[in-house]
């Protein structure tokens, strides 16, 4: 597969495949993989997991035409993945629920999440516990019957942007504004660090009835490729 650097492919990757499908990933997977899939307690998020990450290690063969079984991958200090050898493909992976967004770009940091729909739960309550004050005023100034999906569209791009800076939970979600309304550019409201010295562009990417997906890359507006073919 070909990746310009002012590009990003996204691939959508279904985590519903039969024991047969699954059996043949398994193989794929390095000792700490292994290990990792074993922990999970119910059988289908273990499922979820390893589809997840054999689609990964199959995608990135594409991109850097190495054997799937071949690919080894260093963890940053706060769990970030990176490939263990010289390359500038950089990528990140979610998962949520029977889906699988996978963010490829070459260069520059990137990060993605999708989340699965759900109305457990008072959305305005937590994001007054988590975001910060202008997304508040947003989400509380929102239709009340479109709030759960909003609150979703927040959570995706905050989320999509601590993976692309890498620094896990260690940066606070009411440090930085990314609501919609203002634009596709995040907006540091507390110093916490050298990522605040490079843009960051972000932008919602999935909106369906289940599903909301966002994308989070250093530098300029990418082009946005969706693969479809996996």
């Amino acid at each position: 597969m070909h990746l310009e650097e002012h590009e990003i492919h996204l691939w959508r990757v279904p985590l519903n495949v039969d024991a047969a499908q699954q059996d043949t990933m398994h193989t794929q997977f390095s000792p700490d993989e292994t290990e990792r899939a074993a922990r999970f307690h119910f059988e289908r998020d273990r499922t979820r997991f390893i589809v997840a990450h054999a689609a990964l290690r199959q995608i990135l063969a594409r991109y850097t035409r190495k054997n799937p079984n071949a690919l080894s991958f260093r963890v940053g200090a706060y769990g970030k993945p990176t490939l263990a050898f010289e390359t500038d493909i950089q990528f990140n992976l979610s998962h949520s629920g029977n889906l699988a967004l996978i963010a490829l770009t070459r260069g520059r940091a990137i990060g993605v999440d999708v989340e699965s729909i759900r109305d457990n739960f008072d959305p305005l309550a937590l994001a007054t516990r988590f975001f910060s004050p202008p997304e508040i005023e947003d989400l509380r100034a929102c239709d009340p019957a479109t709030r759960t999906a909003q609150f979703f569209t927040l959570w995706t791009r905050k989320e999509a942007f601590i993976k692309a800076v890498g620094h896990g939970l260690s940066l606070s979600l009411s440090s930085f504004d990314i609501s919609e309304v203002r634009g596709d550019r995040v907006r540091v409201l507390e110093s916490r660090g050298d990522y605040e010295k490079t843009d960051w562009w972000v932008k919602t990417v999935l909106r369906e009835q289940e599903y909301v997906g966002a994308l989070a890359v250093e530098g300029e507006e990418p082009i946005v490729h969706w693969v479809q073919d996996y």
